[in-house]
C-alpha cells in the first residue's frame, strides 16, 4: 500500500452525498432518506478507519526497535507547538475543561483555567502559552 505524505496532496473526500431532503411528509420516505444518510456516513467511517489501520501499520513495521508510533506522534505534535497560533488553539481547548470545571461563582475562573492550560502545555509540549495569554489578556483589558 502506498502512503502519500505530501501535505499538497488532494484528498477525495465525501462525507455525505448533498442530497436534498424528501420534500414530501411521508413518514416512509422521511426515514429512508435518513436510513441512508446513516449507511453512508458508517461507509465512509469505516473506509477512513481502515485507511488510518492501514497507515498505522506501515508505520509501526518502518520504526526502529524500541521507536514507538506514540513517541513519533508526540514527537511530530511538539514539532508542531513551535507555531505559536497552533500551540494557542491547543491551549484554548485544554483550558476548557478546567474552566467548565470550576465554579461558575469563582471570581477568576477564566485566569484560573488559562493558567492550568499553561501548565498542562508545558509540561506535556515543552512550550510556554502563557506568555500569549498574558497578551491576550492585557488586550482584553485596554479594548484592543
Amino acid at each position: 500500500m502506498d502512503i502519500n505524505l505530501d501535505p499538497n496532496a488532494t484528498v477525495t473526500h465525501h462525507p455525505l452525498k448533498a442530497v436534498a431532503e424528501p420534500t414530501t411528509s411521508s413518514t416512509e420516505q422521511t426515514e429512508a432518506f435518513y436510513a441512508e444518510q446513516e449507511r453512508m456516513y458508517q461507509q465512509t467511517r469505516a473506509e477512513e478507519q481502515a485507511r488510518v489501520d492501514a497507515f498505522i501499520a506501515q508505520l509501526r513495521a518502518t520504526l526502529p526497535d524500541g521507536i514507538t508510533a506514540a513517541r513519533v506522534a508526540m514527537d511530530i505534535l511538539k514539532a508542531e507547538m513551535k507555531d505559536p497560533g497552533y500551540a494557542w488553539g491547543w491551549h484554548c481547548n485544554v483550558a476548557m475543561p478546567f474552566y467548565d470545571g470550576l465554579p461558575e461563582n469563582e471570581p477568576d475562573r477564566h485566569k484560573r483555567a488559562n493558567i492550568g492550560a499553561g501548565r498542562v502545555m508545558r509540561h506535556i509540549f515543552d512550550v510556554d502559552t502563557m506568555a500569549q495569554y498574558q497578551v491576550d489578556a492585557q488586550r482584553a483589558t485596554i479594548g484592543d
